[in-house]
């Protein structure tokens, strides 16, 4: 994670916020894949990335509908598979 913020800090040519989030949020994902499985791991990890992909576009009001709605359909996906 650290290398990640450093090259975001380094390079001048990004924002630096969209990219923070996205640089935290692939850190997470091998943590919490060890700790819970796959599901438990991408869901942090695809709402931090799916936040700076909202921030870095403009989108944030109706995007943030859209990926509560899939965090809600994901749930459902994940709770009938068990």
């Amino acid at each position: 994670m650290l290398i990640g913020i450093v090259i975001l800090l380094v390079w001048d040519a990004v924002d630096f916020w969209p990219w923070l989030l996205a640089v935290v949020g692939l850190s997470t994902l091998p943590a919490g894949v060890a700790r819970g499985g796959v599901p438990a791991g991408l869901l942090p990890a695809a709402w931090l990335i799916g936040l700076a992909a909202l921030f870095a576009a403009g989108l944030f009001w109706p995007g943030i509908l859209v990926l509560i709605g899939l965090t809600i359909m994901a749930g459902a996906v994940v709770r009938r598979g068990r």
